[in-house]
Protein backbone atom coordinates (compact mmCIF):
# COMPACT_ATOMS: atom_id res chain seq x y z
CA UNK A 1 0.00 0.00 0.00
CA UNK A 2 1.17 3.60 -0.44
CA UNK A 3 3.83 4.51 2.10
CA UNK A 4 2.92 8.15 2.49
CA UNK A 5 -0.30 9.78 1.31
CA UNK A 6 1.48 13.04 0.56
CA UNK A 7 5.01 11.84 -0.21
CA UNK A 8 5.38 14.27 -3.13
CA UNK A 9 4.78 17.18 -0.74
CA UNK A 10 7.38 16.06 1.80
CA UNK A 11 9.17 18.88 3.58
CA UNK A 12 12.32 19.63 1.62
CA UNK A 13 11.05 17.69 -1.40
CA UNK A 14 10.92 20.61 -3.81
CA UNK A 15 14.39 21.71 -2.75
CA UNK A 16 15.75 18.20 -3.21
CA UNK A 17 14.30 18.05 -6.71
CA UNK A 18 15.69 21.49 -7.52
CA UNK A 19 19.18 20.58 -6.33
CA UNK A 20 19.24 17.31 -8.23
CA UNK A 21 17.97 18.92 -11.41
CA UNK A 22 20.58 21.68 -11.13
CA UNK A 23 23.27 18.98 -11.13
CA UNK A 24 21.88 17.37 -14.29
CA UNK A 25 20.12 14.56 -12.40
CA UNK A 26 16.58 13.56 -13.37
CA UNK A 27 14.56 12.62 -10.25
CA UNK A 28 12.17 9.74 -10.89
CA UNK A 29 9.75 7.85 -8.69
CA UNK A 30 9.51 4.07 -8.49
CA UNK A 31 7.44 1.62 -6.48
CA UNK A 32 4.10 3.12 -7.54
CA UNK A 33 0.82 1.22 -7.52
CA UNK A 34 -2.55 2.04 -9.05
CA UNK A 35 -3.68 3.64 -5.82
CA UNK A 36 -0.93 6.23 -6.22
CA UNK A 37 -2.01 6.84 -9.81
CA UNK A 38 -5.73 7.02 -9.11
CA UNK A 39 -5.08 9.48 -6.32
CA UNK A 40 -3.14 11.68 -8.74
CA UNK A 41 0.19 11.42 -6.92
CA UNK A 42 2.31 11.16 -10.06
CA UNK A 43 0.49 13.98 -11.83
CA UNK A 44 1.03 16.30 -8.85
CA UNK A 45 4.61 15.12 -8.37
CA UNK A 46 5.36 16.03 -11.98
CA UNK A 47 4.29 19.59 -11.20
CA UNK A 48 6.89 19.74 -8.41
CA UNK A 49 9.68 18.60 -10.75
CA UNK A 50 9.63 14.77 -10.77
CA UNK A 51 10.58 13.68 -14.27
CA UNK A 52 9.85 9.99 -14.70
CA UNK A 53 8.41 6.81 -13.21
CA UNK A 54 9.16 3.10 -12.92
CA UNK A 55 6.34 0.55 -12.77
CA UNK A 56 6.88 -3.08 -11.81
CA UNK A 57 4.36 -5.78 -10.90
CA UNK A 58 6.71 -6.81 -8.09
CA UNK A 59 5.83 -3.57 -6.27
CA UNK A 60 2.08 -4.18 -6.56
CA UNK A 61 1.69 -7.45 -4.65
CA UNK A 62 -0.23 -6.13 -1.65
CA UNK A 63 -2.48 -3.91 -3.73
CA UNK A 64 -3.17 -6.72 -6.19
CA UNK A 65 -4.08 -9.01 -3.31
CA UNK A 66 -6.34 -6.73 -1.31
CA UNK A 67 -6.36 -3.12 -2.52
CA UNK A 68 -9.46 -1.40 -3.86
CA UNK A 69 -7.91 0.28 -6.89
CA UNK A 70 -7.55 -2.93 -8.93
CA UNK A 71 -10.90 -4.47 -7.95
CA UNK A 72 -13.09 -3.54 -10.92
CA UNK A 73 -10.54 -4.49 -13.56
CA UNK A 74 -9.55 -7.75 -11.84
CA UNK A 75 -13.21 -8.71 -11.40
CA UNK A 76 -13.81 -8.12 -15.09
CA UNK A 77 -10.76 -10.16 -16.08
CA UNK A 78 -11.84 -12.97 -13.78
CA UNK A 79 -15.40 -13.34 -15.03
CA UNK A 80 -14.13 -13.38 -18.61
CA UNK A 81 -11.63 -16.14 -17.68
CA UNK A 82 -8.69 -14.19 -19.08
CA UNK A 83 -5.45 -16.24 -18.79
CA UNK A 84 -3.23 -15.09 -15.93
CA UNK A 85 -0.27 -13.75 -17.98
CA UNK A 86 -2.67 -11.83 -20.24
CA UNK A 87 -4.49 -10.46 -17.20
CA UNK A 88 -1.22 -9.25 -15.68
CA UNK A 89 -0.34 -7.54 -18.94
CA UNK A 90 -3.75 -5.82 -18.99
CA UNK A 91 -3.29 -4.55 -15.42
CA UNK A 92 0.18 -3.20 -16.14
CA UNK A 93 -0.83 -1.65 -19.46
CA UNK A 94 -3.60 0.34 -17.79
CA UNK A 95 -1.25 1.63 -15.10
CA UNK A 96 1.45 2.45 -17.66
CA UNK A 97 -0.97 4.37 -19.87
CA UNK A 98 -2.10 6.47 -16.90
CA UNK A 99 1.48 7.15 -15.84
CA UNK A 100 2.51 8.08 -19.39
CA UNK A 101 -0.39 10.54 -19.62
CA UNK A 102 0.52 12.04 -16.25
CA UNK A 103 4.06 12.67 -17.50
CA UNK A 104 3.28 13.62 -21.09
CA UNK A 105 3.65 17.35 -20.49
CA UNK A 106 7.13 16.76 -19.05
CA UNK A 107 7.95 14.54 -22.02
CA UNK A 108 6.93 17.19 -24.51
CA UNK A 109 8.58 20.05 -22.62
CA UNK A 110 11.94 18.23 -22.44
CA UNK A 111 11.90 17.12 -26.06
CA UNK A 112 11.50 13.49 -25.06
CA UNK A 113 14.50 13.42 -22.72
CA UNK A 114 12.29 13.00 -19.65
CA UNK A 115 8.67 12.35 -18.81
CA UNK A 116 9.34 8.67 -19.45
CA UNK A 117 7.72 5.62 -17.86
CA UNK A 118 9.63 2.36 -17.51
CA UNK A 119 7.41 -0.72 -17.40
CA UNK A 120 8.92 -4.07 -16.36
CA UNK A 121 8.35 -7.12 -18.53
CA UNK A 122 8.38 -10.64 -16.99
CA UNK A 123 12.02 -11.15 -15.91
CA UNK A 124 12.04 -14.80 -17.00
CA UNK A 125 11.98 -13.63 -20.62
CA UNK A 126 15.67 -12.65 -20.54
CA UNK A 127 16.62 -16.06 -21.95
CA UNK A 128 13.96 -16.10 -24.67
CA UNK A 129 14.65 -13.12 -26.97
CA UNK A 130 11.94 -13.91 -29.52
CA UNK A 131 9.19 -14.14 -26.91
CA UNK A 132 10.54 -11.15 -25.00
CA UNK A 133 10.57 -9.00 -28.12
CA UNK A 134 7.06 -10.11 -29.03
CA UNK A 135 5.89 -9.21 -25.51
CA UNK A 136 7.64 -5.84 -25.69
CA UNK A 137 5.94 -5.05 -29.00
CA UNK A 138 2.54 -6.15 -27.68
CA UNK A 139 2.89 -4.02 -24.55
CA UNK A 140 4.16 -1.01 -26.48
CA UNK A 141 1.24 -1.19 -28.91
CA UNK A 142 -1.27 -1.64 -26.09
CA UNK A 143 0.00 1.33 -24.07
CA UNK A 144 0.24 3.39 -27.25
CA UNK A 145 2.25 6.23 -25.76
CA UNK A 146 5.59 7.57 -27.06
CA UNK A 147 7.07 7.99 -23.57
CA UNK A 148 7.05 4.30 -22.64
CA UNK A 149 10.19 2.23 -22.02
CA UNK A 150 10.12 -1.55 -21.58
CA UNK A 151 12.39 -2.99 -18.90
CA UNK A 152 14.17 -6.32 -18.45
CA UNK A 153 17.07 -7.47 -16.28
CA UNK A 154 20.31 -6.95 -18.20
CA UNK A 155 21.44 -10.56 -17.83
CA UNK A 156 21.03 -13.59 -20.08
CA UNK A 157 20.23 -12.69 -23.67
CA UNK A 158 18.66 -9.37 -22.71
CA UNK A 159 21.07 -7.35 -24.90
CA UNK A 160 19.48 -9.01 -27.95
CA UNK A 161 16.06 -7.89 -26.75
CA UNK A 162 17.28 -4.35 -26.05
CA UNK A 163 18.72 -4.14 -29.54
CA UNK A 164 15.51 -5.44 -31.09
CA UNK A 165 13.35 -3.01 -29.15
CA UNK A 166 15.41 0.04 -30.04
CA UNK A 167 15.64 -1.03 -33.68
CA UNK A 168 11.83 -0.88 -33.74
CA UNK A 169 11.66 2.50 -32.03
CA UNK A 170 10.72 1.09 -28.62
CA UNK A 171 12.51 2.64 -25.66
CA UNK A 172 14.44 0.10 -23.57
CA UNK A 173 15.68 -0.21 -19.98
CA UNK A 174 18.30 -2.73 -18.80
CA UNK A 175 17.96 -3.32 -15.05
CA UNK A 176 20.56 -4.61 -12.60
CA UNK A 177 23.70 -4.17 -14.73
CA UNK A 178 26.73 -4.33 -12.40
CA UNK A 179 29.72 -5.88 -14.15
CA UNK A 180 31.90 -4.07 -16.71
CA UNK A 181 31.49 -6.96 -19.18
CA UNK A 182 27.70 -6.82 -18.98
CA UNK A 183 27.69 -3.02 -19.16
CA UNK A 184 29.74 -3.14 -22.34
CA UNK A 185 27.40 -5.69 -23.94
CA UNK A 186 24.36 -3.59 -23.09
CA UNK A 187 25.85 -0.40 -24.53
CA UNK A 188 26.92 -2.23 -27.69
CA UNK A 189 23.38 -3.57 -28.10
CA UNK A 190 21.92 -0.10 -27.57
CA UNK A 191 24.24 1.40 -30.17
CA UNK A 192 23.39 -1.30 -32.70
CA UNK A 193 19.65 -0.96 -32.09
CA UNK A 194 19.69 2.81 -32.38
CA UNK A 195 21.76 2.61 -35.55
CA UNK A 196 19.23 0.21 -37.10
CA UNK A 197 16.35 2.44 -36.03
CA UNK A 198 17.91 5.49 -37.63
CA UNK A 199 18.49 3.56 -40.86
CA UNK A 200 14.83 2.51 -40.78
CA UNK A 201 13.73 6.14 -40.52
CA UNK A 202 12.79 6.38 -36.85
CA UNK A 203 13.11 9.87 -35.37
CA UNK A 204 16.24 10.22 -33.22
CA UNK A 205 14.22 11.80 -30.41
CA UNK A 206 12.15 8.62 -30.07
CA UNK A 207 15.17 6.47 -29.17
CA UNK A 208 15.65 6.38 -25.39
CA UNK A 209 17.51 3.88 -23.22
CA UNK A 210 18.40 3.43 -19.56
CA UNK A 211 20.91 1.23 -17.77
CA UNK A 212 20.23 0.89 -14.06
CA UNK A 213 21.76 -0.41 -10.84
CA UNK A 214 19.93 -1.33 -7.64
CA UNK A 215 22.25 0.05 -4.95
CA UNK A 216 20.49 -1.55 -1.98
CA UNK A 217 20.74 -5.02 -3.54
CA UNK A 218 24.49 -4.58 -3.86
CA UNK A 219 24.87 -3.50 -0.26
CA UNK A 220 22.78 -6.37 1.05
CA UNK A 221 24.96 -8.75 -0.94
CA UNK A 222 28.15 -7.09 0.32
CA UNK A 223 27.59 -8.59 3.77
CA UNK A 224 28.60 -11.97 2.33
CA UNK A 225 31.76 -10.77 0.58
CA UNK A 226 35.17 -11.67 2.07
CA UNK A 227 36.09 -8.09 2.91
CA UNK A 228 32.80 -7.27 4.64
CA UNK A 229 33.96 -7.71 8.28
CA UNK A 230 35.12 -4.41 9.68
CA UNK A 231 33.56 -2.41 6.87
CA UNK A 232 34.15 1.27 7.54
CA UNK A 233 31.24 3.49 8.45
CA UNK A 234 29.63 4.99 5.39
CA UNK A 235 31.30 2.59 2.93
CA UNK A 236 28.95 1.14 0.36
CA UNK A 237 29.39 -1.47 -2.34
CA UNK A 238 26.43 0.05 -4.13
CA UNK A 239 28.01 3.48 -4.27
CA UNK A 240 31.41 2.07 -5.28
CA UNK A 241 29.90 0.10 -8.17
CA UNK A 242 27.83 3.13 -9.22
CA UNK A 243 30.96 5.27 -9.38
CA UNK A 244 32.82 2.67 -11.43
CA UNK A 245 29.83 2.29 -13.73
CA UNK A 246 29.68 6.05 -14.25
CA UNK A 247 33.35 6.12 -15.25
CA UNK A 248 33.00 3.16 -17.62
CA UNK A 249 29.80 4.59 -19.07
CA UNK A 250 31.37 7.97 -19.83
CA UNK A 251 34.47 6.38 -21.36
CA UNK A 252 32.41 4.13 -23.60
CA UNK A 253 30.13 6.95 -24.74
CA UNK A 254 33.13 9.10 -25.68
CA UNK A 255 34.15 6.62 -28.39
CA UNK A 256 33.65 6.90 -32.13
CA UNK A 257 30.58 4.64 -32.21
CA UNK A 258 28.53 6.92 -29.98
CA UNK A 259 30.01 10.09 -31.43
CA UNK A 260 28.56 9.10 -34.82
CA UNK A 261 25.17 8.24 -33.33
CA UNK A 262 24.91 11.47 -31.34
CA UNK A 263 25.92 13.42 -34.46
CA UNK A 264 22.83 11.89 -36.08
CA UNK A 265 20.68 13.07 -33.18
CA UNK A 266 20.48 9.90 -31.05
CA UNK A 267 20.59 10.32 -27.26
CA UNK A 268 23.07 7.99 -25.50
CA UNK A 269 21.68 5.75 -22.74
CA UNK A 270 21.53 7.24 -19.27
CA UNK A 271 22.52 5.60 -16.02
CA UNK A 272 19.83 5.18 -13.36
CA UNK A 273 20.32 4.49 -9.66
CA UNK A 274 17.59 2.82 -7.60
CA UNK A 275 17.92 4.56 -4.24
CA UNK A 276 15.82 2.54 -1.84
CA UNK A 277 17.39 2.31 1.63
CA UNK A 278 19.35 -0.76 2.75
CA UNK A 279 18.69 -0.96 6.51
CA UNK A 280 20.52 -4.28 6.87
CA UNK A 281 23.65 -2.65 5.51
CA UNK A 282 23.12 0.58 7.45
CA UNK A 283 22.73 2.70 4.32
CA UNK A 284 19.90 5.24 4.12
CA UNK A 285 18.07 6.52 1.06
CA UNK A 286 19.40 10.05 1.55
CA UNK A 287 22.97 8.68 1.63
CA UNK A 288 22.47 7.03 -1.75
CA UNK A 289 20.84 10.10 -3.25
CA UNK A 290 23.67 12.42 -2.19
CA UNK A 291 26.46 9.94 -3.04
CA UNK A 292 25.55 9.32 -6.70
CA UNK A 293 25.08 12.80 -8.16
CA UNK A 294 26.25 13.11 -11.74
CA UNK A 295 25.35 14.82 -14.99
CA UNK A 296 22.82 13.02 -17.23
CA UNK A 297 21.98 10.39 -14.62
CA UNK A 298 18.62 9.39 -13.16
CA UNK A 299 17.87 8.93 -9.46
CA UNK A 300 14.82 6.75 -8.80
CA UNK A 301 13.21 6.84 -5.34
CA UNK A 302 10.21 5.02 -3.93
CA UNK A 303 7.73 7.30 -2.10
CA UNK A 304 9.16 6.43 1.32
CA UNK A 305 12.73 6.92 0.09
CA UNK A 306 11.77 10.27 -1.39
CA UNK A 307 10.48 11.40 1.99
CA UNK A 308 13.69 10.24 3.72
CA UNK A 309 15.94 11.86 1.11
CA UNK A 310 13.97 15.11 1.28
CA UNK A 311 14.59 15.24 5.02
CA UNK A 312 18.29 14.46 4.53
CA UNK A 313 18.80 17.25 2.00
CA UNK A 314 22.56 16.84 1.53
CA UNK A 315 22.89 17.23 -2.24
CA UNK A 316 25.82 19.58 -2.77
CA UNK A 317 27.42 18.99 -6.15
CA UNK A 318 28.76 16.19 -8.33
CA UNK A 319 29.95 13.12 -6.41
CA UNK A 320 30.83 10.81 -9.32
CA UNK A 321 33.52 12.53 -11.39
CA UNK A 322 37.04 11.46 -10.45
CA UNK A 323 35.94 8.93 -7.83
CA UNK A 324 36.65 5.73 -9.75
CA UNK A 325 40.11 5.06 -8.31
CA UNK A 326 38.84 5.10 -4.73
CA UNK A 327 35.80 3.09 -5.77
CA UNK A 328 37.96 0.41 -7.40
CA UNK A 329 40.02 0.13 -4.20
CA UNK A 330 36.83 -0.24 -2.14
CA UNK A 331 35.54 -2.96 -4.45
CA UNK A 332 38.86 -4.82 -4.32
CA UNK A 333 38.85 -4.64 -0.52
CA UNK A 334 35.34 -6.01 -0.27
CA UNK A 335 36.20 -8.80 -2.73
CA UNK A 336 39.06 -9.83 -0.40
CA UNK A 337 41.42 -10.82 -3.20
CA UNK A 338 38.78 -12.59 -5.27
CA UNK A 339 37.91 -11.58 -8.83
CA UNK A 340 35.74 -8.51 -8.21
CA UNK A 341 34.32 -8.43 -11.75
CA UNK A 342 33.29 -12.08 -11.49
CA UNK A 343 31.63 -11.34 -8.15
CA UNK A 344 29.63 -8.54 -9.78
CA UNK A 345 28.57 -10.88 -12.56
CA UNK A 346 27.31 -13.33 -9.95
CA UNK A 347 25.38 -10.53 -8.22
CA UNK A 348 23.71 -9.67 -11.54
CA UNK A 349 22.45 -13.24 -11.87
CA UNK A 350 21.24 -13.27 -8.27
CA UNK A 351 19.40 -10.00 -8.81
CA UNK A 352 17.66 -11.39 -11.89
CA UNK A 353 16.55 -14.47 -9.95
CA UNK A 354 15.29 -12.24 -7.15
CA UNK A 355 13.24 -10.17 -9.61
CA UNK A 356 11.80 -13.35 -11.11
CA UNK A 357 10.70 -14.56 -7.67
CA UNK A 358 9.06 -11.22 -6.90
CA UNK A 359 7.26 -11.31 -10.25
CA UNK A 360 5.96 -14.80 -9.45
CA UNK A 361 4.60 -13.53 -6.15
CA UNK A 362 2.76 -10.79 -8.04
CA UNK A 363 1.25 -13.38 -10.38
CA UNK A 364 0.19 -15.46 -7.38
CA UNK A 365 -1.46 -12.43 -5.79
CA UNK A 366 -3.35 -11.66 -9.00
CA UNK A 367 -4.38 -15.31 -9.35
CA UNK A 368 -5.77 -15.33 -5.79
CA UNK A 369 -7.73 -12.16 -6.46
CA UNK A 370 -9.12 -13.48 -9.73
CA UNK A 371 -10.11 -16.80 -8.14
CA UNK A 372 -11.93 -14.92 -5.40
CA UNK A 373 -13.75 -12.80 -7.95
CA UNK A 374 -14.72 -15.86 -10.01
CA UNK A 375 -16.07 -17.59 -6.93
CA UNK A 376 -18.14 -14.57 -5.95
CA UNK A 377 -19.60 -14.36 -9.47
CA UNK A 378 -20.84 -17.97 -9.44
Amino acid sequence: MPEDDRWFEAEGGRELVRLLTAEGVSPWVEGLTREHLVRGDLRRAARTGLRGAVLDAADMVEDLRSGDAYRDQVDDLAVRHVPLPTAMRAVLVRDARTACDDLMEVHERTGGADGLVSLALPPALVDDPATALAEARAVYRAVDRPNLLVALPGTGRAPEVLRGCLARGIGAHAVGVYSPERHGRVLTACAAGMGEALEAGHAPGDLRALVSLCLAHLDRAAAGMPGAPGRSAGSSLGVAVARLAFRAHEERLSGREWAELTARGAAPPRLMWYCRPSPDAGVSADHYVSAVVGWRTVTAMAPGAFVAAARGGRVSGDTLLGTHVQARAELARLAGGEDADAALGDLEERYTRSRARRWERALEALAERMEGASGAAR
